[in-house]
């Protein structure tokens, strides 16, 4: 029986409760169009011309997953492309782009790159312009690469001291093996990333036909279309070497790793388990059923670990999908003398969401919080890109997220039991620990075989 959120009879609020979401709302997704100019790229448009802002993201579907044996390669290529090019140097951009009080960004994801802007529509002519200059014409100045070379050394020494990198690192290594996913960059390999190496990746995957652009707000597709064949004229379609990735192997057995960081005051943890394709169509639904296990603050995990048991501030849980394969990874951090009974509180939860179904309570927070979330999803040009890009990146159903409220509606609990069994296998699941290995060796034993290693990765025999 849930507690009244309401003040009775003149009574205060109890704040020890947190209020209800809403009942569920309906929900649209603007319509798009889209153009294919003729080399082969492809742009897809939003108009929304309520406010004189607009956003663009050119995605090129080339990322750290085709880094290769030089890890960080793809995030060092996308991040010199703003370091200079044979009209401006990095001075330059930074400071066109901000006297036009605009954004201007370069990313590089494990299954694309991109090029974002973000502008009043006033000054969206001259963004266009940067944008096309540092795409087409980017020289890769070798004291630029130097330079970021030794910015990101940097911040992977520094993060080494950080318990959530360290588990994270570990668990990505454990979850996806040999696969892509698995790779850090490590001092090593950013050491090896040379000009030439940044100049071939960009010249390997960087072309009109591996690449698409998103835009959302005030812009008509029609004149945009015009616009993008004269700023790209030149850019020209070229072959793609496909590349073969292995399958992400399923994990046999129960792995327990422990990074050692003598001397930590908490625990970092991460469990997971090889998930499923973007694309795949029990996506939603196990979304969804991950929203009961940890995705928001009314979750199993949450009440669990935190509020009945006090071992952390949050616990949390996802399905991350790519366009190859994903994982489900549990995270939290703990007191170190904690360290074993949260994680057996976890395992708990976890089987019992693949042995008894979701209350209708449950099921009915969880529809009004997604539905509630929606709004917040398509509320600015950014975020209604990002959605459109999804689209096009993992080749989901144009009317994806247009029918996303009544798709979501309709799930049971038996849908959310039959995908939980499916997809989630406790038995079998990677446990990667960051935190004093002399202080948490003893209690990690029980969950299986323990494996040490430290900061580096290299294996500890003794702790």
């Amino acid at each position: 029986m849930v507690k009244s959120r309401q003040p009775q009879n003149g009574a205060f609020l109890d704040r020890s409760i947190p209020p209800l979401p809403a009942n569920a709302q309906t929900m649209s997704f603007p319509p798009f169009q889209t153009r294919t100019l003729s080399n082969g790229l492809k742009i897809i448009c939003v108009e929304n011309h309520k406010l004189p802002i607009v956003t663009v993201n050119l995605v090129i579907r080339t990322g750290s997953a085709f880094d290769g044996l030089n890890s960080g390669l793809a995030d060092m290529t996308a991040n010199l492309l703003m370091k200079g090019t044979t009209k401006r140097n990095a001075e330059q951009i930074a400071e066109e782009v901000d006297f036009l009080g605009a954004s201007l960004n370069t990313n590089a994801g494990w299954d694309a790159s991109s090029i974002s802007l973000t502008t009043l529509t006033k000054h969206l002519p001259a963004l266009l312009e940067i944008m096309g200059d540092i795409l087409l014409n980017p020289t890769f100045p070798e004291h630029e690469v130097k330079r970021l070379q030794a910015l990101t050394i940097a911040d992977l020494v520094q993060a080494k001291a950080d318990v959530n990198y360290l588990a994270s690192t570990r668990a990505a290594q454990a979850l996806f093996g040999m696969h892509p996913y698995g790779n850090t960059a490590t001092e090593q390999s950013i050491n090896a990333i040379d000009r030439r190496a940044c100049r071939d990746f960009y010249e390997a995957g960087y072309a009109p036909d591996n690449s698409f652009v998103v835009v959302a707000g005030d812009a008509d597709i029609n004149s945009l279309a015009g616009r993008f064949e004269d700023l790209f004229t030149g850019w020209e379609k070229h072959s793609i070497r496909k590349r073969q990735f292995s399958e992400i192997q399923p994990i046999a057995e129960r792995i327990v790793s422990i990074v050692a960081k003598p001397g930590a005051v908490q625990t970092s943890i991460r469990i997971g388990q090889e998930g499923v394709k973007r694309s795949d169509g029990d996506f939603l639904a196990l979304d969804a059923l991950n929203t009961i296990i940890g995705g928001y603050f009314n979750s199993r995990l949450n009440a669990s670990l935190r509020e009945k048991h006090g071992f952390t501030y949050g616990a949390h849980s996802r399905f991350d999908a790519r366009a190859l394969g994903g994982c489900f990874v549990v995270s939290c951090d703990v007191r170190t003398e904690v360290t074993d009974k949260a994680i057996g509180e976890i395992f708990n939860e976890l089987h019992r969401i693949v042995i008894e179904p979701v209350t209708e309570e449950e099921l009915t927070l969880m529809k009004n919080y997604v539905s509630g979330r929606f709004p917040l999803m398509i509320e600015t040009p950014q975020h209604t890109a990002n959605l459109l890009q999804n689209i096009e990146l993992y080749g989901l159903p144009e009317n994806y997220y247009s029918t996303l409220g009544e798709r979501v509606r309709a799930l049971s609990s038996d849908n959310l039991m039959t995908v939980a069994k499916k997809h989630l296998h406790p038995d079998r699941m990677a446990i990667a620990v960051a935190g004093d290995a002399s202080k948490i060796m003893e209690g990690m034993k029980q969950f299986g075989t323990v494996a040490v290693s430290d900061t580096d990765g290299n294996p500890v025999t003794s702790t």
